[in-house]
């Protein structure tokens, strides 16, 4: 995930003027959210391009929230979250990742079992492959 994270090129942040804040993962995610109604805003109007830009941007501000926050639950709706809003902007690859990242989670939940590998059979599905076999240890609910 080389891109993720990453500060646009053509922003710059002067070190004098910025003070330093401490931004929560509930701050990020509805951030995210919002950037996410827009996306949705910009689709059912045609701007495709515009919905992409605003999915992605939502897709990283909540996969830093995820790996942010100390609740495991709330750290797998993030994940869940996150993959989701990266497969919308068109990035599978990262939607994928994203979702192995949230399955790898110590504490994994049996809603989580479920619908994490949805968004990995999503993304076999679009490349026109077979959805993997994802064996997880617990598995029987």
């Amino acid at each position: 995930m080389t891109e993720w994270g990453r500060t646009h090129p053509s922003v710059r942040v002067e070190r004098k003027t910025v003070k330093r804040k401490t931004i929560t993962a509930e701050q990020l995610h509805r951030c995210a959210m919002r950037l996410a109604d827009l996306a949705d805003l910009g689709h059912r109007h045609k701007r495709t391009e515009a919905a992409a830009r605003f999915f992605a941007q939502a897709a990283i501000l909540e996969l830093v929230a995820a790996r942010a926050t100390d609740w495991p639950r709330t750290r797998l709706i993030y994940f869940k979250s996150a993959a989701w809003l990266a497969y919308k902007a068109g990035r599978i690859g990262q939607a994928e990742q994203i979702a192995y990242e949230g399955l790898r989670e110590p504490r994994l939940e049996a809603w989580a079992r479920r619908e994490l590998p949805e968004v990995i059979a999503a993304v076999a599905k679009a490349r026109g492959e077979r959805p993997p076999l994802i064996c997880l240890p617990g598995g029987s609910e």
